[in-house]
């Protein structure tokens, strides 16, 4: 009951952080240059993160998970900045994201383990996907896969829209350019590779979860993504760049709508003692 409500805790200082910055962006076109608002911001999202695996999958597991996504997410990002891949080219950060390590910024790694983190916990609602203790092996394999490439789709579908809009701000650049908006194809592509990687290594081998009762604090990721929904569509807003905002748009809202579906129909089927 307790970490229930810690966990609202930290999905309201989520919203404040949200709200700040959309407030912020839309009354000061420079906000997107001010690294205090986005430091708050992907800080906020990450302690979210972090206590929400905590609450749902125990401390070896969280752990487990973290460990996983912060090695393969960090692992990506120093390839591509200092060897480049074949299918994308090469790509710096500029100095704006603040303190590097091989020339990654720590705030970029933190970013990409929240939102691959809230991604699934999205794709675990749209699907329901949870383990029974009779599971086979072969029955998870299954059932991780499916789930892992949900995961990717829904990661990705926010980075369509951000990548190019960061690229206009100047936090990146790629040094070739490329098709979609000067970003490669191909970096979407290894995103939704390594998100993959990160959720199906995670369901196979270490998610221990079963059916059981849902609370309200299982809700709290589908929050988080459509507060991420709109707050990148206000940073995009702020900057004048109302085709990337429709972009975000299009491609989040339709997920967005099928978590609330799920959750009307959740709200209208399940016993009462699963409404709690």
């Amino acid at each position: 009951m307790k970490g229930k409500y810690l966990n609202f805790i930290f999905i309201n200082l989520f919203f404040v952080a949200a709200v700040f910055f959309c407030i912020f962006t839309l009354l000061q076109g420079k906000a997107a240059q001010n690294f205090l608002v986005i430091s708050i911001f992907t800080l906020v999202i990450f302690l979210f993160s972090l206590w929400h695996s905590l609450i749902k999958f125990g401390f070896k597991n969280a752990f487990f998970f973290l460990f996983i996504a912060l090695f393969l997410s960090f692992a990506a990002e120093v390839i591509g900045v200092n060897l480049g891949y074949e299918l994308q080219g090469y790509y710096k950060y500029s100095d704006f994201l603040g303190f590097k390590i091989l020339d990654v910024p720590v705030l970029v790694i933190l970013m990409w383990v929240s939102v691959i983190y809230i991604s699934y916990q999205v794709s675990e609602h749209i699907t329901d996907f949870r383990f029974e203790k009779n599971t086979t092996f072969l029955q998870k394999f299954w059932v991780s896969i499916w789930s892992a490439f949900l995961t990717a789709l829904i990661t990705v579908a926010w980075d369509i829209g951000l990548d190019p809009l960061a690229v206009n701000l100047g936090w990146w650049v790629w040094e070739k350019g490329g098709e979609y908006f000067g970003v490669p194809i191909g970096n979407f592509i290894g995103w939704m590779i390594i998100s993959f990687i990160i959720v199906f290594i995670f369901k196979l081998f270490f998610e221990k979860e079963y059916l059981e009762k849902e609370t309200v604090a299982d809700y709290a990721p589908l929050i988080c993504y459509t507060l991420l929904c709109f707050s990148t569509i206000f940073l995009a807003l702020s900057q004048g760049s109302s085709l990337f905002a429709f972009i975000v748009f299009v491609s989040m809202f339709p997920i967005i709508s099928i978590m609330i579906v799920r959750l009307l129909v959740i709200q209208l089927r399940l016993p009462r003692q699963y409404k709690k």
